[in-house]
């Protein structure tokens, strides 16, 4: 029953967001967030698109859909609204390690890779960006740089077995036993 009630709150935001262009964007909002919940994520997603007609730089928004793309394995969409919000926000170190994330998940390895460099000029020293490049130059069999950026990731952040664990599997790989024990 509640669910029911819930589903028709959802066409209400619709339609007040039709009638008040004023407020169309919060209430388009508010009826994806409840779409998201009773509905279905193609409701919440047409209902998200109506923010940005209304307000191409609606963050929230945009999050919500990058989400629903990621869930739904939509990488290329969810990269384009991603891209959206570093031209808002070109410094944002994390956007620009999340973009590279997403083209690495299309095998994308060089805008991965460009777009976690972009990450590690904005914020040098960090132990996620360094284990995201070991991870690419990994995939690319560029081993030497790989060792190279686990070893940082290493320097940076040290609490992670799982990062000596890849490093010892990849010095291995490369026949270097030794080292890797």
């Amino acid at each position: 029953k509640k669910r029911g009630i819930k589903k028709k709150l959802v066409n209400i935001y619709e339609k007040l967001g039709d009638a008040d262009p004023s407020q169309a964007d919060k209430y388009y909002y508010q009826g994806g967030i409840l779409a998201e919940q009773v509905i279905s994520s193609s409701s919440a997603l047409n209902l998200y698109r109506k923010v940005l007609e209304v307000d191409k730089n609606h963050i929230d928004a945009r999050q919500k859909l990058i989400k629903i793309y990621e869930q739904e394995k939509q990488w290329n969409r969810a990269a384009e609204n991603t891209k959206v919000l570093i031209e808002l926000d070109p410094k944002n170190h994390d956007l620009h390690l999340y973009l590279s994330d997403l083209y690495l998940k299309m095998k994308d390895r060089k805008n991965a890779a460009a777009s976690a460099r972009t990450a590690e000029k904005l914020k040098p020293g960090s132990a996620a960006i360094c284990l995201q490049l070991a991870r690419i130059y990994e995939a690319g069999k560029d081993y030497d740089n790989a060792v190279t950026y686990y070893e940082k990731s290493i320097k940076y952040y040290n609490k992670d077995d799982r990062v000596y664990n890849d490093l010892g599997l990849l010095l291995e790989k490369q026949g270097k036993v030794k080292t890797a024990i």
